[in-house]
């Protein structure tokens, strides 16, 4: 790998950790193209059979926001179905999405062109990446080994479906890992309640994986072969959270100049999953208790009601007893929700599956990055396992991810991944000691939470020099749904 690759593959990976989202996908795709001496790079989002253009560096303005049919663009369908990225031929006779938008010459016609196809964790298509040029013989054919390493940042930084870009569609369940006491019990668990129509409360600390526990339970069950539609109680703006629930008729408020249907109507014979179940704002807890109850919703404009059949699953990090005693959650509402509670447990509780994890993310991001046989060091084993992982399993993938792409920039066979790689620091005391004698926090669990919300939120707003739609942004939660939780917080 070439100097400049290696710097700023580095310098990309740095963005992805530091604040991933569509923001850092776009400093990443300025980094390839500086990379590989390119005229442009594109980062196209997909929705159904179109892209639309997300980030350009390189093309005219007018490229930004294009729709593009895949089926008029046989380049871009050739990436999307590539397994791997792809080098187009100069005298390949398909044309180039990007002929007549270079920057550097409007006029000039693409004669290098390269790209990979961008792939959500349930490894559907998500999108495109593209690299341009108006020489023929810019890009090596050392191009697409860098295109790949790219293309898996992207990834991460696009990773948890930020606002703006193409929705996952319902994968097939993906895979539960582990062999440990606590994981069994859960598989056991879910395959008693998935066969039954029960709503399901889920529980368990951020990034322990409760989706993908909704994702199984669904596939077990009857409804299987329905939509499963997810929602972030958290991230629905205040102002549209009723809508986005319930639906709207066209002119049922100011900007609604279509009709809308919203969750519940997009599960009909299927699942919804209402995750961060606790931030649901007080005033829709009663409409959403009688959808529940009744089976019955109406939209917003409209007076008559219509049927809807739809499984419940919530999802929450939080103790919904203790919201319940303090008023913010309805005990009616909650008992509904709560037919069947499933906790899944935090990775630290389930030692024997640390290394199993660790093992499938390496083996996944080394073949997005095409690493053959990438392994843990003995050392790096270690520190997987005598970390405390307060980030769960989705910390885990992430530093694994980041990893393997510092072994990527390194060029050196055998991959192994070091510590130093992980940048786990060994001098930080890690699982904290379960035989000690020491007394917990008399405070309990769920204070704690909120202490650490607290902290994340001051933080937040001060590096936002007191911007709460910037700290809104970082926190990747909605304003209204910031200012509310502030209110409890700290009144």
């Amino acid at each position: 790998m070439s100097r400049s690759f290696a710097r700023n593959l580095v310098a990309a990976a740095r963005c992805v950790d530091g604040d991933p989202g569509p923001a850092a996908a776009g400093r990443v795709l300025g980094l390839l193209r500086e990379a590989a001496g390119a005229d442009a790079a594109a980062l196209l989002t997909a929705n159904g059979q179109q892209l639309r253009v997300h980030e350009t560096t390189g093309l005219l303005g007018r490229a930004r926001g294009r729709q593009l049919r895949v089926g008029e663009h046989p380049r871009l369908g050739a990436l999307l179905e590539a397994a791997s990225p792809l080098v187009f031929a100069p005298d390949d006779p398909r044309p180039d999405p990007w002929d007549g938008f270079l920057l550097v010459d409007p006029q000039a016609t693409v004669h290098a062109c390269g790209g990979a196809a961008l792939r959500g964790i349930d490894g559907r298509p998500r999108g495109v990446l593209t690299l341009d040029a108006a020489s023929a013989q810019r890009f090596g054919p050392e191009i697409v080994g860098h295109l790949a390493s790219f293309a898996a940042l992207i990834e991460l930084a696009l990773d948890g479906d930020q606002p703006g870009l193409a929705p996952r569609r319902t994968p097939r369940a993906r895979e539960l890992i582990g062999e440990s006491p606590a994981m069994m019990t859960l598989r056991r668990e879910l395959e008693l309640v998935a066969p039954s129509n029960l709503p399901v409360l889920i529980e368990g600390e951020t990034g322990v994986g409760k989706e993908l526990v909704a994702e199984a339970i669904h596939a077990a069950s009857s409804r299987a072969a329905g939509p499963l539609v997810r929602l972030n109680c958290a991230a629905l703006p205040e102002s549209l959270a009723e809508s986005e629930l319930f639906g709207h008729r066209r002119g049922a408020f100011t900007g609604a100049v279509a009709s809308y249907r919203g969750a519940f109507a997009r599960a009909d014979g299927g699942t919804l999953l209402l995750d961060e179940f606790g931030e649901l704002e007080p005033r829709l807890q009663a409409k959403l208790l009688r959808v529940l109850q009744d089976g019955e919703l109406a939209m917003l404009g409209e007076e008559r009601t219509r049927r809807v059949d739809v499984r419940v699953i919530a999802a929450s990090n939080q103790d919904l007893s203790q919201a319940v005693s303090a008023g913010r959650l309805r005990a009616d509402l909650w008992y509904r929700v709560a037919g069947f509670r499933l906790r899944v447990p935090a990775l630290r509780e389930r030692e024997r599956d640390i290394l199993l994890f660790a093992e499938y993310f390496l083996d996944q991001a080394s073949a997005r990055l095409g690493l053959r046989a990438a392994s843990l060091s003995p050392a790096a084993q270690r520190c997987v396992l005598e970390y405390a992982w307060p980030g769960n399993v989705r910390e885990l993938e992430h530093r694994v991810a980041r990893a393997c792409l510092r072994v990527a920039a390194r060029s050196v066979l055998p991959a192994v991944v070091e510590p130093a790689d992980l940048e786990l620091d060994e001098a930080t005391p890690t699982r904290p000691d379960l035989t000690s004698n020491e007394e917990l926090p008399a405070e309990g669990l769920a204070a704690a939470v909120d202490d650490l919300r607290r902290a994340m939120i001051e933080r937040a707003v001060a590096l936002s020099d007191g911007n709460w739609a910037e700290a809104a942004r970082r926190l990747q939660i909605d304003r209204s749904n910031l200012h509310r939780m502030a209110r409890r917080l700290f009144s």
